[in-house]
């Protein structure tokens, strides 16, 4: 049996649109991280510290893509944005809007993972990358105490790298399969034009948000 098309919505392909681009930025993201972590020639903090930023940075693109992609078809493409960029780049709080909206229709990552990710693996924040990034080139730095942690040191080590790695790359799969429930609707003539006037509209509505 043929399936049918789905009927042409803005908004709806308007979010298909938004969450795609989210995912290929994680996509680009790890797959960054999977050829540089695998490069024989550095093996110091300074590299790795770069490394792990792209790996939260993967991390928070698709779990901001996940609450965009399971927004309700009475939030605005506006309103899913905007609640997905104001938790910033905290993951825990990500992760906590991605719970609540996949609750009993969508299965996200174990409960061991989830405990890594936001127990071990995010004790650092995107907004700390020049800082640890520059920690590790000053060898006597008495103004970054707080980087001299050893938990915080554990993170940037291969074996560290490689587990944060696997995990993201398994939300990486529950990204794509969320971002499977707006469906692909093709378009031409009146629906591009459409399309075309409701990005404009979303540009204007949401500002410099």
């Amino acid at each position: 049996m043929k399936k049918l098309q789905p009927k042409f919505n803005s908004n709806t392909f308007l979010k298909k649109t938004i969450c795609d681009s989210m995912y290929t930025d994680a996509n680009q993201f790890l797959w960054r991280v999977h050829h540089l972590i695998r490069i024989d020639e550095f093996h110091d903090r300074n590299w790795y510290s770069k490394i792990y930023v792209d790996l939260i940075m993967a991390i928070e693109t698709d779990l901001k893509a996940i609450i965009v992609a399971l927004s309700k078809s009475s939030e605005t493409p506006e309103d899913a944005y905007k609640s997905a960029r104001g938790k910033g780049h905290n993951i825990q709080k990500l992760y906590g809007e991605v719970e609540s909206r996949a609750k009993n229709r969508l299965r996200l990552l174990s409960k061991k993972n989830k405990e890594l990710l936001l127990t071990k693996y995010t004790l650092l924040n995107v907004s700390n990358r020049y800082d640890l990034v520059t920690f590790y080139g000053i060898r006597e730095d008495i103004k970054n105490k707080n980087f001299t942690d050893k938990a915080v040191k554990y993170l940037l080590t291969y074996e560290s790298l490689l587990e944060l790695e696997k995990i993201a790359n398994l939300l990486h799969q529950v990204s794509k399969k969320a971002i499977k429930k707006k469906p692909i609707i093709a378009m031409s003539g009146d629906k591009m034009t459409k399309f075309y006037q409701r990005i404009d509209k979303f540009k204007t509505n949401i500002g410099n948000v």
